[in-house]
């Protein structure tokens, strides 16, 4: 048991925020970061604006984990482990999307949404696109997996269900269907993916994996 004097006090004090408290917070921060989302899918890609305002709605999603409470790790195993376990399951739903994305196109309600998306990725330097879409994943995880979470009870099966409705509701923000049905299932890899670990690691690593090789090596 750990001494209460070995706590930092920002710890200490998060932990007496209130559960209503900490609803207040995160849903002040979806508010917010909502707006900014649909702030950005309004502006002209690869622009200053465009990117200041996507580095907006990245801190929008990350600000409330730091007053709602920390997330701790498994008991059962480290989270190197779960980081690695994360990452391999990144590369392998990108082989997913790649299967998928070849008989989507064949569709034309599909294939206009994935051409979209591939446009958008393609709409300013790589490492720009990359750098601003790595901060993005990690904030989201933070949010929708992380305070989200936490905040509606992480013991509880139907919080992440609850949180999964959530970020898909958010994605679909954008109106590209191909984007909605890739929140639907890379959501629910990462909603049991915190559900198996406990914490955030291996979502994390699933979710910086995908959106690396979606962006680097996805087929034009």
């Amino acid at each position: 048991m750990i001494a209460p004097s070995a706590v930092p006090p920002a710890a200490r004090s998060v932990r007496r925020l209130s559960p209503t408290r900490a609803r207040v917070v995160v849903v002040v921060a979806l508010v917010i970061g909502s707006g900014l989302l649909g702030l950005a899918l309004r502006l002209r890609r690869g622009s200053p604006e465009f990117y200041g305002v996507t580095l907006l709605v990245a801190v929008a999603w990350s600000l409330p984990i730091l007053v709602v409470r920390p997330v701790t790790g498994s008991q059962r195993r480290s989270w190197q482990i779960e980081a690695a376990a994360g990452a391999i399951i990144g590369v392998a739903m990108f082989g997913v999307f790649v299967a998928g994305a070849a008989i989507g196109r064949h569709f034309s309600f599909l294939a206009d949404p994935i051409d979209s998306i591939l446009r958008k990725a393609d709409g300013g330097p790589v490492a720009a696109v990359l750098a601003v879409a790595l901060v993005n994943a990690v904030a989201e995880e933070l949010y929708f997996r992380g305070a989200l979470v936490v905040a509606l009870g992480s013991q509880r099966r139907r919080t992440h269900l609850i949180a999964l409705v959530v970020y898909i509701g958010v994605t679909a923000v954008g109106g590209n269907t191909a984007l909605v049905l890739a929140a639907v299932v890379m959501g629910a890899v990462f909603a049991a993916e915190r559900w198996w670990s406990g914490a955030l690691a291996a979502p994390i690593a699933t979710h910086l994996a995908w959106s690396t090789l979606m962006i680097l090596a996805f087929p034009r």
